[in-house]
Formats: C-alpha cells, sequence, structure tokens
C-alpha cells in the first residue's frame, strides 16, 4: 500500500463506533474536561504511534503483527501466545461491537423495536451481520480493502452531519447548567458513569493494534507510515472534539449512545442508512487483523501455503474467519448494548493497547525518546 491506503485504512479503523459514543462521554464529563481529554489522548496515540512504528522499523523482519512485539518483550513462547491472545480478544470484541451496531441500525431502519420485535429482531440482525461481515473480508489483502475505506470514511462523515443537521432542525434540548465543567456535586453522576465515558474517548483512539500488519503491507513504511500516522491524528481529533461538541450542544444531556440515535425518526433512519458501509468495513479490518495473526500462527512452518491460491490456502483462510466472526457474534449476543460493550473493550483492553503496551514496549526494548520524536 502508499501511504494514502495506509492512511484511508487506519481512519477508517478508527473513526467508526468510537465518533458515536463521543457526545454521550461528553454529556458526563461535561465540555472543557471532555475537550481537554480529546486534545491530551490525540497526542498521546501519535506519541504511542510512533513508538510501534519505531519497534517496527527496527525488526522489519520478524514483527508483522501485535503478538510478535511481545514475543519481542517476553521471550517468543510465553510472549507470543500472551501477545496473540489479548490482542485478537480485543479485534474481536471491536467485531462484536460493530455486529452489535449492525443490528441497532436494523432495528432502526426497519422500525423492529417499535414494532415489539424487539429482541428477536436483533439476534436475527446480529446474525446477518455477522454474515455480511464474514462475506467483505474473504479478500486476503488490505489492499483491496483499502479501496472500501474510502466509502467508509465518507459514510460516517455525512452519517454523523446528517444527524447533526437533523438534531439542530429540532425543538432544542436544555443543557444543564454545569455544561463547560463537571458538577460540583459529583454523586450527580456516578463513578462508572464518569468511568465509562473515558473508556469510550481512550477507546475512539485505539489503531495501534493493526500498525504492524499495516506497516507489513507498505511499499516505502519507513518513509512514508509517519504521514499516514500524522493525517490519521490530525483528522481524528478534529473530527472527535467538533462532532462530540455539536451534537452534545444540540441534544443536550439526554443525548444517545450510538449519537445518531438522538436524531428524530427520519433523521435517524437517513443517518444510519448511510453509516451502512462505516458500521461494515470498520468491522472487517480488526477481523482482517485478527484472522491474519491467526492465519500466519496456523501456517507459521509453511508460509509458502499463504500465498498459494489453493483450496488448502484459500480453505484454511475461510476456516479462521468464521471462526473469529462465530466467537464476535457470540460476544455481541452475551453483551447487546452498545455503549455497555464499548466500555467493557475500553476498560478491559483500550486503555493497555492504545496507552500502556506502547510505553512498556519503549521502556522494555530501550527506545530512546529522541529517535521517537524525531
Amino acid at each position: 500500500m502508499s501511504w494514502w491506503h495506509t492512511a484511508l485504512v487506519m481512519i477508517a479503523e478508527t473513526i467508526s463506533l468510537g465518533i458515536l459514543s463521543l457526545p454521550s462521554a461528553l454529556a458526563t464529563l461535561r465540555y472543557i474536561p471532555g475537550i481537554l481529554l480529546l486534545l491530551t489522548l490525540g497526542l498521546l496515540s501519535w506519541y504511542t504511534g510512533t513508538i510501534i512504528y519505531e519497534i517496527k522499523i527496527r525488526h522489519f523482519g520478524t514483527i508483522h503483527s501485535y503478538a510478535d512485539i511481545f514475543a519481542l518483550w517476553l521471550g517468543k513462547r510465553a510472549g507470543r501466545w500472551f501477545g496473540e491472545v489479548v490482542t485478537n480478544l480485543m479485534l474481536v470484541f471491536i467485531v462484536a461491537a460493530h455486529i452489535v451496531t449492525f443490528s441497532v441500525m436494523m432495528n432502526v431502519l426497519t422500525e423492529g423495536r417499535e414494532e415489539g420485535r424487539g429482541m428477536c429482531s436483533t439476534n436475527v440482525f446480529m446474525g446477518v451481520g455477522a454474515t455480511v461481515f464474514l462475506g467483505v473480508s474473504l479478500p486476503r489483502t488490505f489492499r483491496a480493502n483499502s479501496w472500501a475505506s474510502t466509502g467508509s470514511c465518507l459514510s460516517i462523515l455525512l452519517a454523523t452531519f446528517t444527524a447533526l443537521v437533523s438534531i439542530a432542525a429540532t425543538p432544542p434540548h436544555p443543557l444543564p447548567p454545569d455544561y463547560a465543567i463537571p458538577p460540583t456535586n459529583l454523586a450527580q453522576t456516578t463513578l462508572a458513569q464518569r468511568t465509562l465515558s473515558l473508556s469510550s474517548l481512550i477507546l475512539a483512539y485505539n489503531g495501534q493494534i493493526a500498525y504492524p500488519s499495516l506497516l507489513t503491507e507498505m511499499h516505502h513504511p519507513q518513509r512514508d507510515f509517519p504521514k499516514a500516522l500524522r493525517v490519521l491524528i490530525l483528522t481524528t481529533t478534529g473530527l472527535y472534539v467538533l462532532i462530540a461538541t455539536l451534537i452534545y450542544h444540540f441534544a443536550g444531556s439526554e443525548v444517545a449512545s450510538p449519537a445518531l440515535g438522538s436524531a428524530p425518526p427520519l433523521g435517524r433512519k437517513i443517518a444510519y442508512g448511510l453509516a451502512i458501509p462505516t458500521i461494515v468495513v470498520a468491522g472487517v479490518i480488526p477481523a482482517l487483523v485478527a484472522s491474519k495473526q491467526t492465519y500466519r500462527h496456523v501456517w507459521r512452518r509453511r508460509p509458502e501455503v499463504m500465498a498459494e491460491k489453493s483450496w488448502r490456502g484459500r480453505g484454511s483462510w475461510y476456516a479462521v474467519l468464521l471462526g473469529v466472526y462465530v466467537l464476535a457474534w457470540l460476544i455481541g449476543e452475551a453483551i447487546p448494548v452498545f455503549r455497555q460493550l464499548l466500555g467493557v473493550i475500553g476498560a478491559g483492553f483500550g486503555t493497555w493497547f492504545a496507552l500502556g503496551f506502547p510505553a512498556v514496549f519503549a521502556l522494555g526494548l530501550g527506545l530512546e525518546g529522541a529517535g521517537i520524536l524525531r
């Protein structure tokens, strides 16, 4: 891939479900703390992304996934097993969140919940979503999906701005008197609500897990990846601040999560219809990363099989994909509520992958700060 192919894939992976949870997080944290956290997390994400880039460049031939960095840090056997388990678990949870969002979208478009079909329609739509995602995932390269990422980026922008215009056109919803700063009486929001909101902000910047795999497929990774990373951070931070503040301003403290649900019925349907490419494509990318890691592990002793167009090469790829989506579907069925599922992902995995693990890697592998920041 070229740098702009890579930038599109990274933006599609990052600006997806995260942006839909931010207005609700801002309603809990309020304007000033929320915006400051978004800016700070953007800078930290840039820094930790550069750490992953530096590690990959220094060990280009041996690191192809996040799990490979764990193997370098903790040893080949223990590190690889730990790395593959935790990275694939996080990726599968993210895919599950997209499957849940797909069911929310289908319920809105078909008025499933309004007609009393509620949980039954949700279960059916989760199965449909997993099947659609599986079909889109069949190509074995990111380049094949980078073109779809262009449509994904456009769709989430159109969906969020459509919802914003629709919300702004309705009678205004009152903002709380302490909309700019947290309430002095912290009892108005529970610790769980504040933690959930912070987890949502951190999860919105969780793209580092895919960087080693993306770097492997670039034409000129050492020269071009920093450009793609800059485009990603500037785009995500700018859009996050803009969308979160405006939707919270017009929707008030009762803003929904996903944020598209705050729009009136017609605007909500149009917004979800426009968001379909993002819901699908941004759910496919983490599934591809998880499947590629597992696929490489399956054929680690015979890597030439991965380039074959035989039944052995393709059949094993399809089997790995099917396993990833079945597990994601089961997680979605277990936690079918969008905000709670994002909170589980952010608390259990997001903080470590966005902030903790890169910092530990930098210390454990002896990276110098000057080299990272140049």
